[in-house]
């Protein structure tokens, strides 16, 4: 209940318009298509798997619009229904819920649009619950408490494999640190090989395709320093971090974070809660101080000049290395025990001054302090993030390259737009998610002060081809790679010189007021982007890896979760 009010204070009045909230990478469409892209199964690097791939089943029952509300909303009550599972009593879990979802973390990446970040987060409050409890259970010898933790780490598991390779990741590190600390409760090693084996099964959406990519295997390591965290308060980047931001993408921070009452104070909420929780478990303080130590390792690494060129080299070398380049995301490791903590905390002094008037102001200030020093995330960051709906021209333009098995193109040549009719924000090229067809985009992300290079090697010859300014060059680039079809968004900054190179190799299929659509004849090649019909059987074995164990799963978890509630029956009957 706490964190859905929390969630529709933050979302709100967008979330009552009709429409879409379209900013940065926060991008969904009408009717998101099971295509080759939103399975993984296109031979690039499977970024949007499977957090696409729910959002298309979702939309095959719901309108657009519906899905991405109800993923919103969602993830918050997923993140309070985690917290619950902790059983400390009410005034805990209102209080962490509030701390934990109103938070920089979120905060900064519902901004930067990281919507599957936010189910990552979820899937890492059900496993850090589920594991604490674990450990306890087991040093206790209590039988109903260890049958609940288990059934909370499993839905961890299952939630981050559902929330895409972040998650998965911040899930991993925070099961490994915490259930193999030295203490008591320690699991069996075939409980923990088991845990394992159904972490690699259930990723495999991702991590499968991953491997045989036709992209390149190294991520660019420009973006080491490109991502790496930022200060977002005169705290400097390890004081940011202490207090739940320092994302890198400026755009993203909010402006209260840069006063130093505010930034001091969010940091020391972070510390008071974990420290908090440390002495709240003395048992376990090896595995919680360990993850709250190696939260602020990762997510610094890329920050500082003597760490740098490690991670550089992690990167360039270690296929899959790019995970860690986004440093910052691994301060919810450090952001959900704080919240635990901070619960933990209100809670004590809220008993301790019981029958007084200082109890409820402690329970209101304990709760209202994060909101108090985040106020700009409230109503949708102060009417910032925007309802938009597409023009009817977007839908007919897809339906026809939908119709068709060859791939296309969109121009101008840039990952990024700000349209007119979505208020002129920034915001992710929409059309690979419109089109059932495979369409090719410049992959490369421009930021700053650098440019961080995609994967794509068909995208890389059309940006050669389109800056030599030959028409010929571009039409051979775009053929090799599949490309049949052009769109030009015309409202976008240099759409009329690409009319202009477009003009002697196509034809006008399609004139309206925001799209020009060109035909370029039959490609020669198919080098680029896979279409469904064509795509390699190990992108689909991957998918069928994940998809066959998540079943075996849930109907395991559906019986387990009977099997507690019996427990639990039965334990509340002999305490009669």
């Amino acid at each position: 209940m706490t964190a859905t009010a929390v969630a529709l204070v933050v979302l709100s009045p967008a979330l009552w318009r009709p429409g879409f909230l379209l900013h940065y990478d926060m991008v969904f469409v009408p009717d998101l298509p099971l295509s080759a892209g939103t399975l993984g199964m296109d031979g690039g690097v499977p970024r949007a798997v499977p957090n696409d791939t729910v959002v298309a089943l979702l939309d095959l029952v719901l309108p657009g619009w519906i899905t991405q509300r109800l993923v919103l909303v969602g993830a918050f009550f997923a993140i309070g229904a985690g917290l619950d599972r902790w059983r400390r009593g009410v005034v805990t879990t209102v209080v962490a819920t509030v701390a934990a979802t109103w938070s920089p973390w979120m905060a900064e990446r519902l901004a930067i649009g990281h919507w599957g970040y936010l189910w990552g987060y979820a899937a890492l409050v059900w496993a850090v619950v589920g594991a604490l409890e674990l450990r306890a259970a087991r040093s206790d010898g209590d039988d109903t408490r260890h049958h609940r933790a288990v059934t909370s780490t499993a839905v961890g598991l299952g939630m981050s494999a559902l929330s895409g390779s972040t998650g998965a990741v911040l899930v991993a590190i925070a099961l490994v640190v915490i259930l193999l600390a030295p203490g008591a409760g320690r699991p069996r090693a075939g409980s923990i090989a088991v845990g394992a084996a159904a972490w690699l099964l259930l990723n495999a959406a991702w991590w499968f395709p991953f491997l045989t990519s036709s992209s390149s295997s190294a991520a660019d390591a420009t973006g080491v320093r490109a991502f790496a965290a930022g200060a977002d308060t005169p705290l400097g980047v390890l004081g940011s971090l202490l207090g739940g931001g320092g994302i890198w993408h400026e755009p993203s921070w909010f402006p209260e974070r840069h006063a130093v009452v505010f930034a001091f104070l969010a940091a020391a909420l972070v510390v008071v809660g974990f420290v908090t929780l440390l002495r709240h478990l003395p048992a376990l303080r090896w595995g919680i101080g360990a993850l709250g130590i190696l939260a602020l390792v990762l997510s610094s690494l890329g920050s500082f000049a003597v760490t740098a060129p490690l991670l550089v080299w992690f990167v360039e070398t270690v296929p899959g290395g790019g995970l860690l380049r986004d440093g910052q995301k691994f301060v919810a490791l450090l952001v959900v025990p704080a919240a635990l903590g901070w619960g933990v905390l209100a809670a004590r002094v809220v008993s301790r001054a019981r029958g007084t008037a200082l109890a409820p102001v402690a329970l209101v200030t304990a709760a209202v302090l994060p909101v108090v020093l985040l106020p700009g995330l409230a109503f949708a960051r102060g009417g910032q993030w925007v309802s938009s709906s597409y023009p009817n021209e977007y839908g007919a333009v897809a339906q026809r390259l939908s119709a068709s098995s060859d791939a296309a193109a969109v121009l101008p040549w840039r990952l990024y737009r700000q349209y007119g009719w979505n208020g002129d924000i920034t915001v992710l090229d929409a059309w690979q998610r419109l089109s059932s067809s495979p369409v090719l985009v410049n992959d490369d992300l421009p930021l700053r002060d650098s440019t961080v290079r995609g994967e794509s090697a068909a995208a890389d010859r059309v940006s050669r081809a389109l800056a030599s300014g030959d028409a010929a060059q571009v039409k051979a680039a775009l053929s090799r790679a599949g490309v049949r079809y052009v769109v030009v968004e015309k409202s976008q900054p240099g759409a009329d010189d690409d009319i202009r190179t477009l003009n002697p190799i196509g034809s006008v299929v399609h004139s309206g007021r925001d799209l020009t659509l060109y035909d370029i004849g039959r490609p020669s090649g198919h080098d680029g982007p896979q279409s469904l019909g064509n795509a390699p059987w190990w992108g689909a074995t991957g998918l069928a890896l994940a998809g066959v164990t998540l079943a075996a799963g849930t109907a395991w978890l559906v019986r387990r979760r009977q099997f507690e509630r019996g427990a639990e029956r039965h334990a509340s009957g002999t305490s009669q």
